[in-house]
Formats: C-alpha cells, structure tokens, sequence
C-alpha cells in the first residue's frame, strides 16, 4: 500500500485532534481525592441547585472541575441518610417548581397571537403547539417523580357474570353431625 502526503495530513490532523481532545478532558476532570470539605461543598452546591429546579445531570455537566459524577452523587446519597432526606426534600421542592412552571405556560398568552403583514391578527399555532409539548413534558416527569401525587389515579373495578359480585356476600357451610359418624 502506498502511503501518499494527503494520508500523511489527514492522520497527523486526527492524531493533533485526538490529543487536543485527551488534554481538554485533563482539564475538565473531577476532582480524583474527595476531601470532607470539597465533599460537603459539593453536596451543598447540588442540593440548592436541585431546589432552584435544576436536574441532577445538567448540575453535574455544568461544573465537571468542582462536582462528582452522577454515580458518585448517588452513592453518596445511598451511602448517608441525611443527605438521602435532603435530596428527597430537593427533589419535591424541585416538582414544586415543575408544577408552577405547568400553570405559568399554561397562563401565559405571549406569542398566541401574530400580526400578518396587512395587519391581521392570526393565532400562531406553532406556539401553542409547543406550549402544549411543554406542559405535556413537564406533566409527565412530574407523574414519574412523583406518583402519589401528580400521578394518573387509575381503579379497576372487577364483576363476576352478569355484572354480579365477583365474590359472593355469605357462605353458608354445613358439617355433618358428629353422632353420625
């Protein structure tokens, strides 16, 4: 096989990327050692995030140098009950804010409306298309997060034949005469 100049470039362009690409994740690394103090600092920064309405992953995406990983977040909640209580607190106040958000879209009458060039209002579909897609969205993680609460009530009622009751109301059972015996 021949190896031509363009092959040479192209290979020495992929291989200059891939090491610009290794170093950026250098410096973007989580912190290796965890000390009690990084650790709490951490905890503290997470949970008011997830009280402000955040999601875990986009938290810990956000700040790679300062914050764990997700596994490392959940072990640490699995591992400690107070810190397990304060994030079960953080992700109600976080459905909370989920649930004002659904009344607020709901509520809001921005864009609804469009004026065409000859001055005619028209109702923008699109909107309120999306306005609904985000509702929707923000409805069904609620019911997920929080099912006792936001979720579906769904009952189930079960009948025998004919609509009677599936289990009869009294058993009459006889045993014989003991004398007879």
């Amino acid at each position: 096989m021949e190896i031509t100049e363009q092959y040479l470039i192209l290979t020495k362009k992929t291989v200059i990327l891939k090491v610009k690409l290794f170093n950026e994740r250098l410096t973007m690394a989580r912190p290796i050692e965890w000390t009690e103090d990084l650790k709490q600092a951490a905890i503290a920064t997470i949970i008011d995030r997830i009280s402000e309405g955040e999601s875990v992953r986009s938290i810990l995406n956000k700040d790679r140098e300062n914050l764990p990983s997700n596994w490392q977040f959940l072990r640490w909640v699995s591992e400690n009950e107070e810190l397990s209580k304060q994030y079960e607190y953080a992700m109600e106040v976080r459905s909370h804010l989920l649930f004002d958000e659904i009344i607020n879209i709901a509520d809001s009458v921005e864009d609804d409306l469009i004026t065409t060039e000859d001055g005619r209002e028209v109702v923008n579909n699109g909107v309120i298309q999306r306005d609904r897609l985000r509702v929707d969205a923000r409805k069904w993680v609620l019911s997920k997060m929080n099912p006792k609460k936001y979720g579906e009530k769904l009952t189930q009622e079960l009948t025998g034949a004919n609509g009677k009751d599936l289990i009869p109301k009294s058993v009459r059972i006889e045993f014989g005469d003991s004398d007879n015996e």
